[in-house]
């Protein structure tokens, strides 16, 4: 995308050609972002083949058909977060590209989650931000998140080039009531 693509002023998201869907086969490699997330190409296919198997949802954001935002949705709690009976669903993988920051688009992506899971009969929803991530957070608590604990968001996968990577980003843990 370029700079010159969006006015310098940051227009609401609905004055752009902006839609919001689920993932489809084509979105899994773009979203890459031309090489900036080509590490998490595994983790893309992965969630990709178990949207089809009803385990996860991938939600995108496109301008001119580009998915310039996503969202993941585990529908299911994963157990070491929580272990009671309530059914939950973990949002994760949640990204806007830095131009289209700011727009609204990451509050739709939210909405857009959060009714789904209502529709599916959801009572909640886990999301982590990272402690050092105060605009993100700031925003899940405008949406009703709040935190139940920290985590020291340990996590390690293996890249597009074979290479095992680990993680190590410390994070809130927030819930909302759906």
């Amino acid at each position: 995308m370029e700079q010159n693509e969006t006015d310098a002023q940051k227009q609401h998201y609905s004055e752009l050609p902006i839609t919001f869907d689920f993932a489809t086969s084509q979105d899994i490699r773009l979203l890459e972002w031309k090489g900036e997330f080509a590490h998490l190409r595994r983790q893309f296919r992965r969630a990709f083949v178990q949207q089809h198997r009803g385990k996860r949802l991938i939600l995108v954001a496109r301008y001119k058909s580009y998915p310039i935002g996503r969202l993941f949705i585990l529908l299911g709690n994963p157990t070491t977060i929580k272990t009671d009976s309530k059914r939950r669903a973990y949002l994760y993988s949640f990204r806007v590209m830095n131009l289209f920051q700011s727009m609204g688009i990451g509050t739709q992506l939210m909405e857009m989650a959060e009714s789904i899971l209502i529709e599916r009969e959801f009572e909640s929803a886990i999301i982590a931000v990272a402690k050092t991530n105060y605009g993100a957070l700031r925003l899940y608590q405008q949406r009703g998140y709040k935190i139940f604990t920290e985590n020291p968001g340990e996590w390690q996968y293996y890249d597009h080039r074979n290479r095992l990577r680990k993680v190590m980003e410390p994070c809130w843990m927030l819930e909302k009531t759906l």
